[in-house]
């Protein structure tokens, strides 16, 4: 099974908790292909892994090439829209096969917990497809921007569905990739989106472009694979903690908590983490 992520130095330590828990959870051997930032970040993570003690999983690692930095530098518009936290490193999830030439990967962020087995999702047939993800149910992502902004798009919708989805963990097949020349449309939206003053997309950097790339035309996943924090889908009240592989923190419960969201259900999810948090099993 192939997983990969793509990071930056300040998701160092979520990561090696990550990798934790899938260690925990999946018997299959697992080669983990791992894209970032610089050098340092790479030696960090390897000096840090070194706590977990399995074997059970090979690590691989690429310093973004500064030709892709420079492209997506230059062609990501800056518009206030987009989330500050995030960086071109980011675009490191559609270039798993030019670093590592690899065909099918699992691709996940580092501010998740799994706890369940994965290998049913990894073993999805999306060979004629390409993607495979997980529909959102967050109204600000049924929307795009034109000409700053923000207008419905009912398009997204039908049958009370919505096509829009997170890719946070996206299950991608290359060899569709090249056959239809994904590659390239990829990085024309990115361009073409840049160069357009009058009219402009909300693309929120690769989610954005995978979602025009796949629209409607994607491979769903369970929902239970992308448990997100924050999405209105998950009550709770209701949510039954048992059921879901893939915890999905978006950062915030991680990097900031405040009084407003700490409910039961989020002082529930922080009890989670702590089962595959080293530093925290180290010092209990």
């Amino acid at each position: 099974m192939n997983i990969g992520f793509s990071l930056d130095n300040n998701y160092v330590d979520l990561l090696i908790n990550t990798i934790n828990s899938i260690l925990q959870h999946n018997i299959i051997f697992i080669n983990i292909y791992i894209i970032t930032d610089n050098i340092l970040t790479t030696n960090s993570i390897k000096n840090k892994i070194k706590i977990i003690k399995n074997e059970n999983f090979k690590l691989f690692f690429k310093v973004m090439e500064q030709e892709d930095v420079d492209f997506y530098s230059k062609n990501t518009r800056t518009d206030n829209e987009l989330r500050k936290d995030i960086n071109v490193i980011n675009y490191g999830q559609i270039l798993f096969n030019k670093y590592f030439d690899i065909d099918k990967i699992l691709y996940l962020e580092a501010d998740q917990i799994i706890i369940n087995s994965l290998e049913m999702c990894y073993n999805i047939d999306i060979e004629n497809i390409g993607i495979a993800a997980i529909p959102i149910k967050l109204t600000d992502y049924d929307k795009i921007i034109k000409n700053n902004k923000i207008i419905n798009n009912k398009d997204y919708i039908y049958n009370d569905k919505i096509f829009y989805f997170n890719a946070g963990v996206t299950l991608l097949d290359f060899r569709y990739w090249k056959k239809n020349n994904l590659f390239e449309k990829f990085n024309s939206i990115l361009i073409n989106n840049n160069n357009n003053i009058k009219e402009h997309l909300y693309l929120f950097y690769s989610q954005g472009i995978l979602n025009i790339l796949f629209y409607n035309k994607y491979k769903y996943i369970d929902k239970k694979y992308n448990c997100v924090h924050s999405d209105q889908y998950l009550d709770p009240i209701n949510i039954d903690l048992d059921k879901p592989v893939i915890l999905h923190y978006n950062g915030q419960i991680l990097f900031n908590i405040k009084n407003d969201i700490l409910n039961d259900w989020t002082l529930k999810w922080i009890e989670i983490y702590k089962k595959y948090d080293i530093m925290n099993i180290l010092s209990s």
